[in-house]
Formats: C-alpha cells, structure tokens, sequence
C-alpha cells in the first residue's frame, strides 16, 4: 500500500488529497525571483481545521539561521566540540540560508499545537502577471507491500495560488492548482506557459482554503507554542 508523504504547507497536508497527481518536476520560476512576501510571516489556522489548536508557523531565513545557531550551541557545548560548532555556523551562513531573501520556512504543528509535524518546509514564490504562486515540494515515497509491486518514488513540486489578501493580511484566500499534465512537462518555462494558459479557469483549481494570521510572530517554533493558542 503507496504511503504518501508530501512535503508541503502543513495546512494543505491535511487538504490537498484530490491533487495529489498535479505536481510538476520543476518550479515555475527556473531559479527563485520574487522576494519572500512578508505578510506570510507569523502563525496561521485554517478555517474550518479538524484541530482548532494545530496550526502552522511561517518563518524567514535569519529567524530558521537563530535557531540553528542555538541548536548548535546546544548540541556542541563540550570543548572539544567548539571549534566544530563554529565551523558548522560559519558553513551554514556561506550557504546562504542566513540570508535567504526569496524563501519561507513552514512548520506544521500538530498534536493541539505542540509537535512539529513537518519542520522548515521550503516555499518560494513566482509571479505570472498579476498572479501569485507558490511553489511547494512534493514528495511521494512508496513502501513495500509483500502482496504488490513497490511503486516509483515521485518528487517535485505543487502549486497553490494567492488569490487575495484581505485589508490587514489577517485572511488569505488559496487554491491549489490541479493539472496532471504538468509532470510530463520538461522545464520550468513550459511549466509557466502551461499554467499561464489555464489559470484564469476556476476548473484548474481542486481546492480553495482560507487562512486566518492569529499572530504575527515567527521568530521561533518553541515561542510560537504559547502564542498560537495562549486565548483558546
């Protein structure tokens, strides 16, 4: 039996079921371009969730580098061990995960808020037109199953448009993109093309969800526990 694990925005873990074949080998944008849109920060509940305590948190690249620095710290505190755990900063800071400016950090906790599910999911985000998208990764692994074939392994990518912001960015309104044909496609270019051909079909979507921000923090996982639900 095919266990599906997708890698994706926690919240659409629980949702994006019927497009689960319309992912893509590649991201619209070759490369990431547009900035990480900063209204995405903080903590956000799904209307309409099974679990009004579980939500996700949406971080940046310096608020995922704190926290590495301080697992580290945590993790090397014997002597010997230093010289190591400040190599390990220092490689992580040239990677450029410290100052990452296109992409967001999605932690999904569950279990009443308190268990990172899914931990530092990576999304960026790709304009066509006027349209916002975001590109999340997807991965499908299947397990052996004495009485059937193992399947492939599929990787890649699914999509979920923007459609509108509300005034104060406290409510957003998604759509997860369902076309099956884009796995066959062999480029990001094609992938843009093909999407920019359908997106203005409300058929091409398989899901709409609205988001609501009950607090802006993003700054840590842990700290974001006694925020999320602190008046439930």
């Amino acid at each position: 039996m095919k266990n599906l694990i997708l890698f994706s925005l926690g919240l659409i873990l629980t949702f994006f079921v019927s497009s689960c074949d319309s992912y893509s080998k590649y991201t619209i944008d070759e490369k990431p371009m547009v900035k990480a849109d900063a209204r995405l920060l903080g903590i956000w509940k799904a209307v309409g969730d099974t679990n009004r305590f579980d939500y996700f948190l949406i971080q940046n690249s310096e608020d995922t580098h704190k926290e590495f620095v301080e697992w580290v710290g945590k993790n090397k505190g014997e002597e010997r061990d230093r010289n190591e755990a400040v190599k390990m900063i220092v490689d992580h800071y040239k990677s450029g995960n410290a100052k990452n400016v296109h992409t967001l950090y999605i932690t999904r906790m569950d279990q009443n808020g308190t268990n990172r599910h899914y931990e530092n999911f990576t999304t960026t985000i790709s304009k066509i037109g006027n349209a916002t998208f975001l590109n999340i990764p997807y991965r499908n692994v299947p397990v052996e199953d004495a009485e059937m074939e193992t399947e492939k392994e599929e990787s890649g990518y699914f999509f979920v448009r923007i459609l509108s912001f509300n005034e104060n960015a406290s409510l957003v309104k998604i759509a997860v993109v369902h076309d099956p044909s884009l796995k066959y496609l062999s480029s990001s270019n094609q992938v843009r093309k093909q999407i920019a051909a359908n997106m203005n079909r409300s058929s091409y979507y398989s899901d709409t969800i609205t988001l609501y921000k009950v607090n802006g923090y993003h700054e840590s996982k842990k700290g974001s526990i006694t925020v999320a639900n602190k008046w439930e």
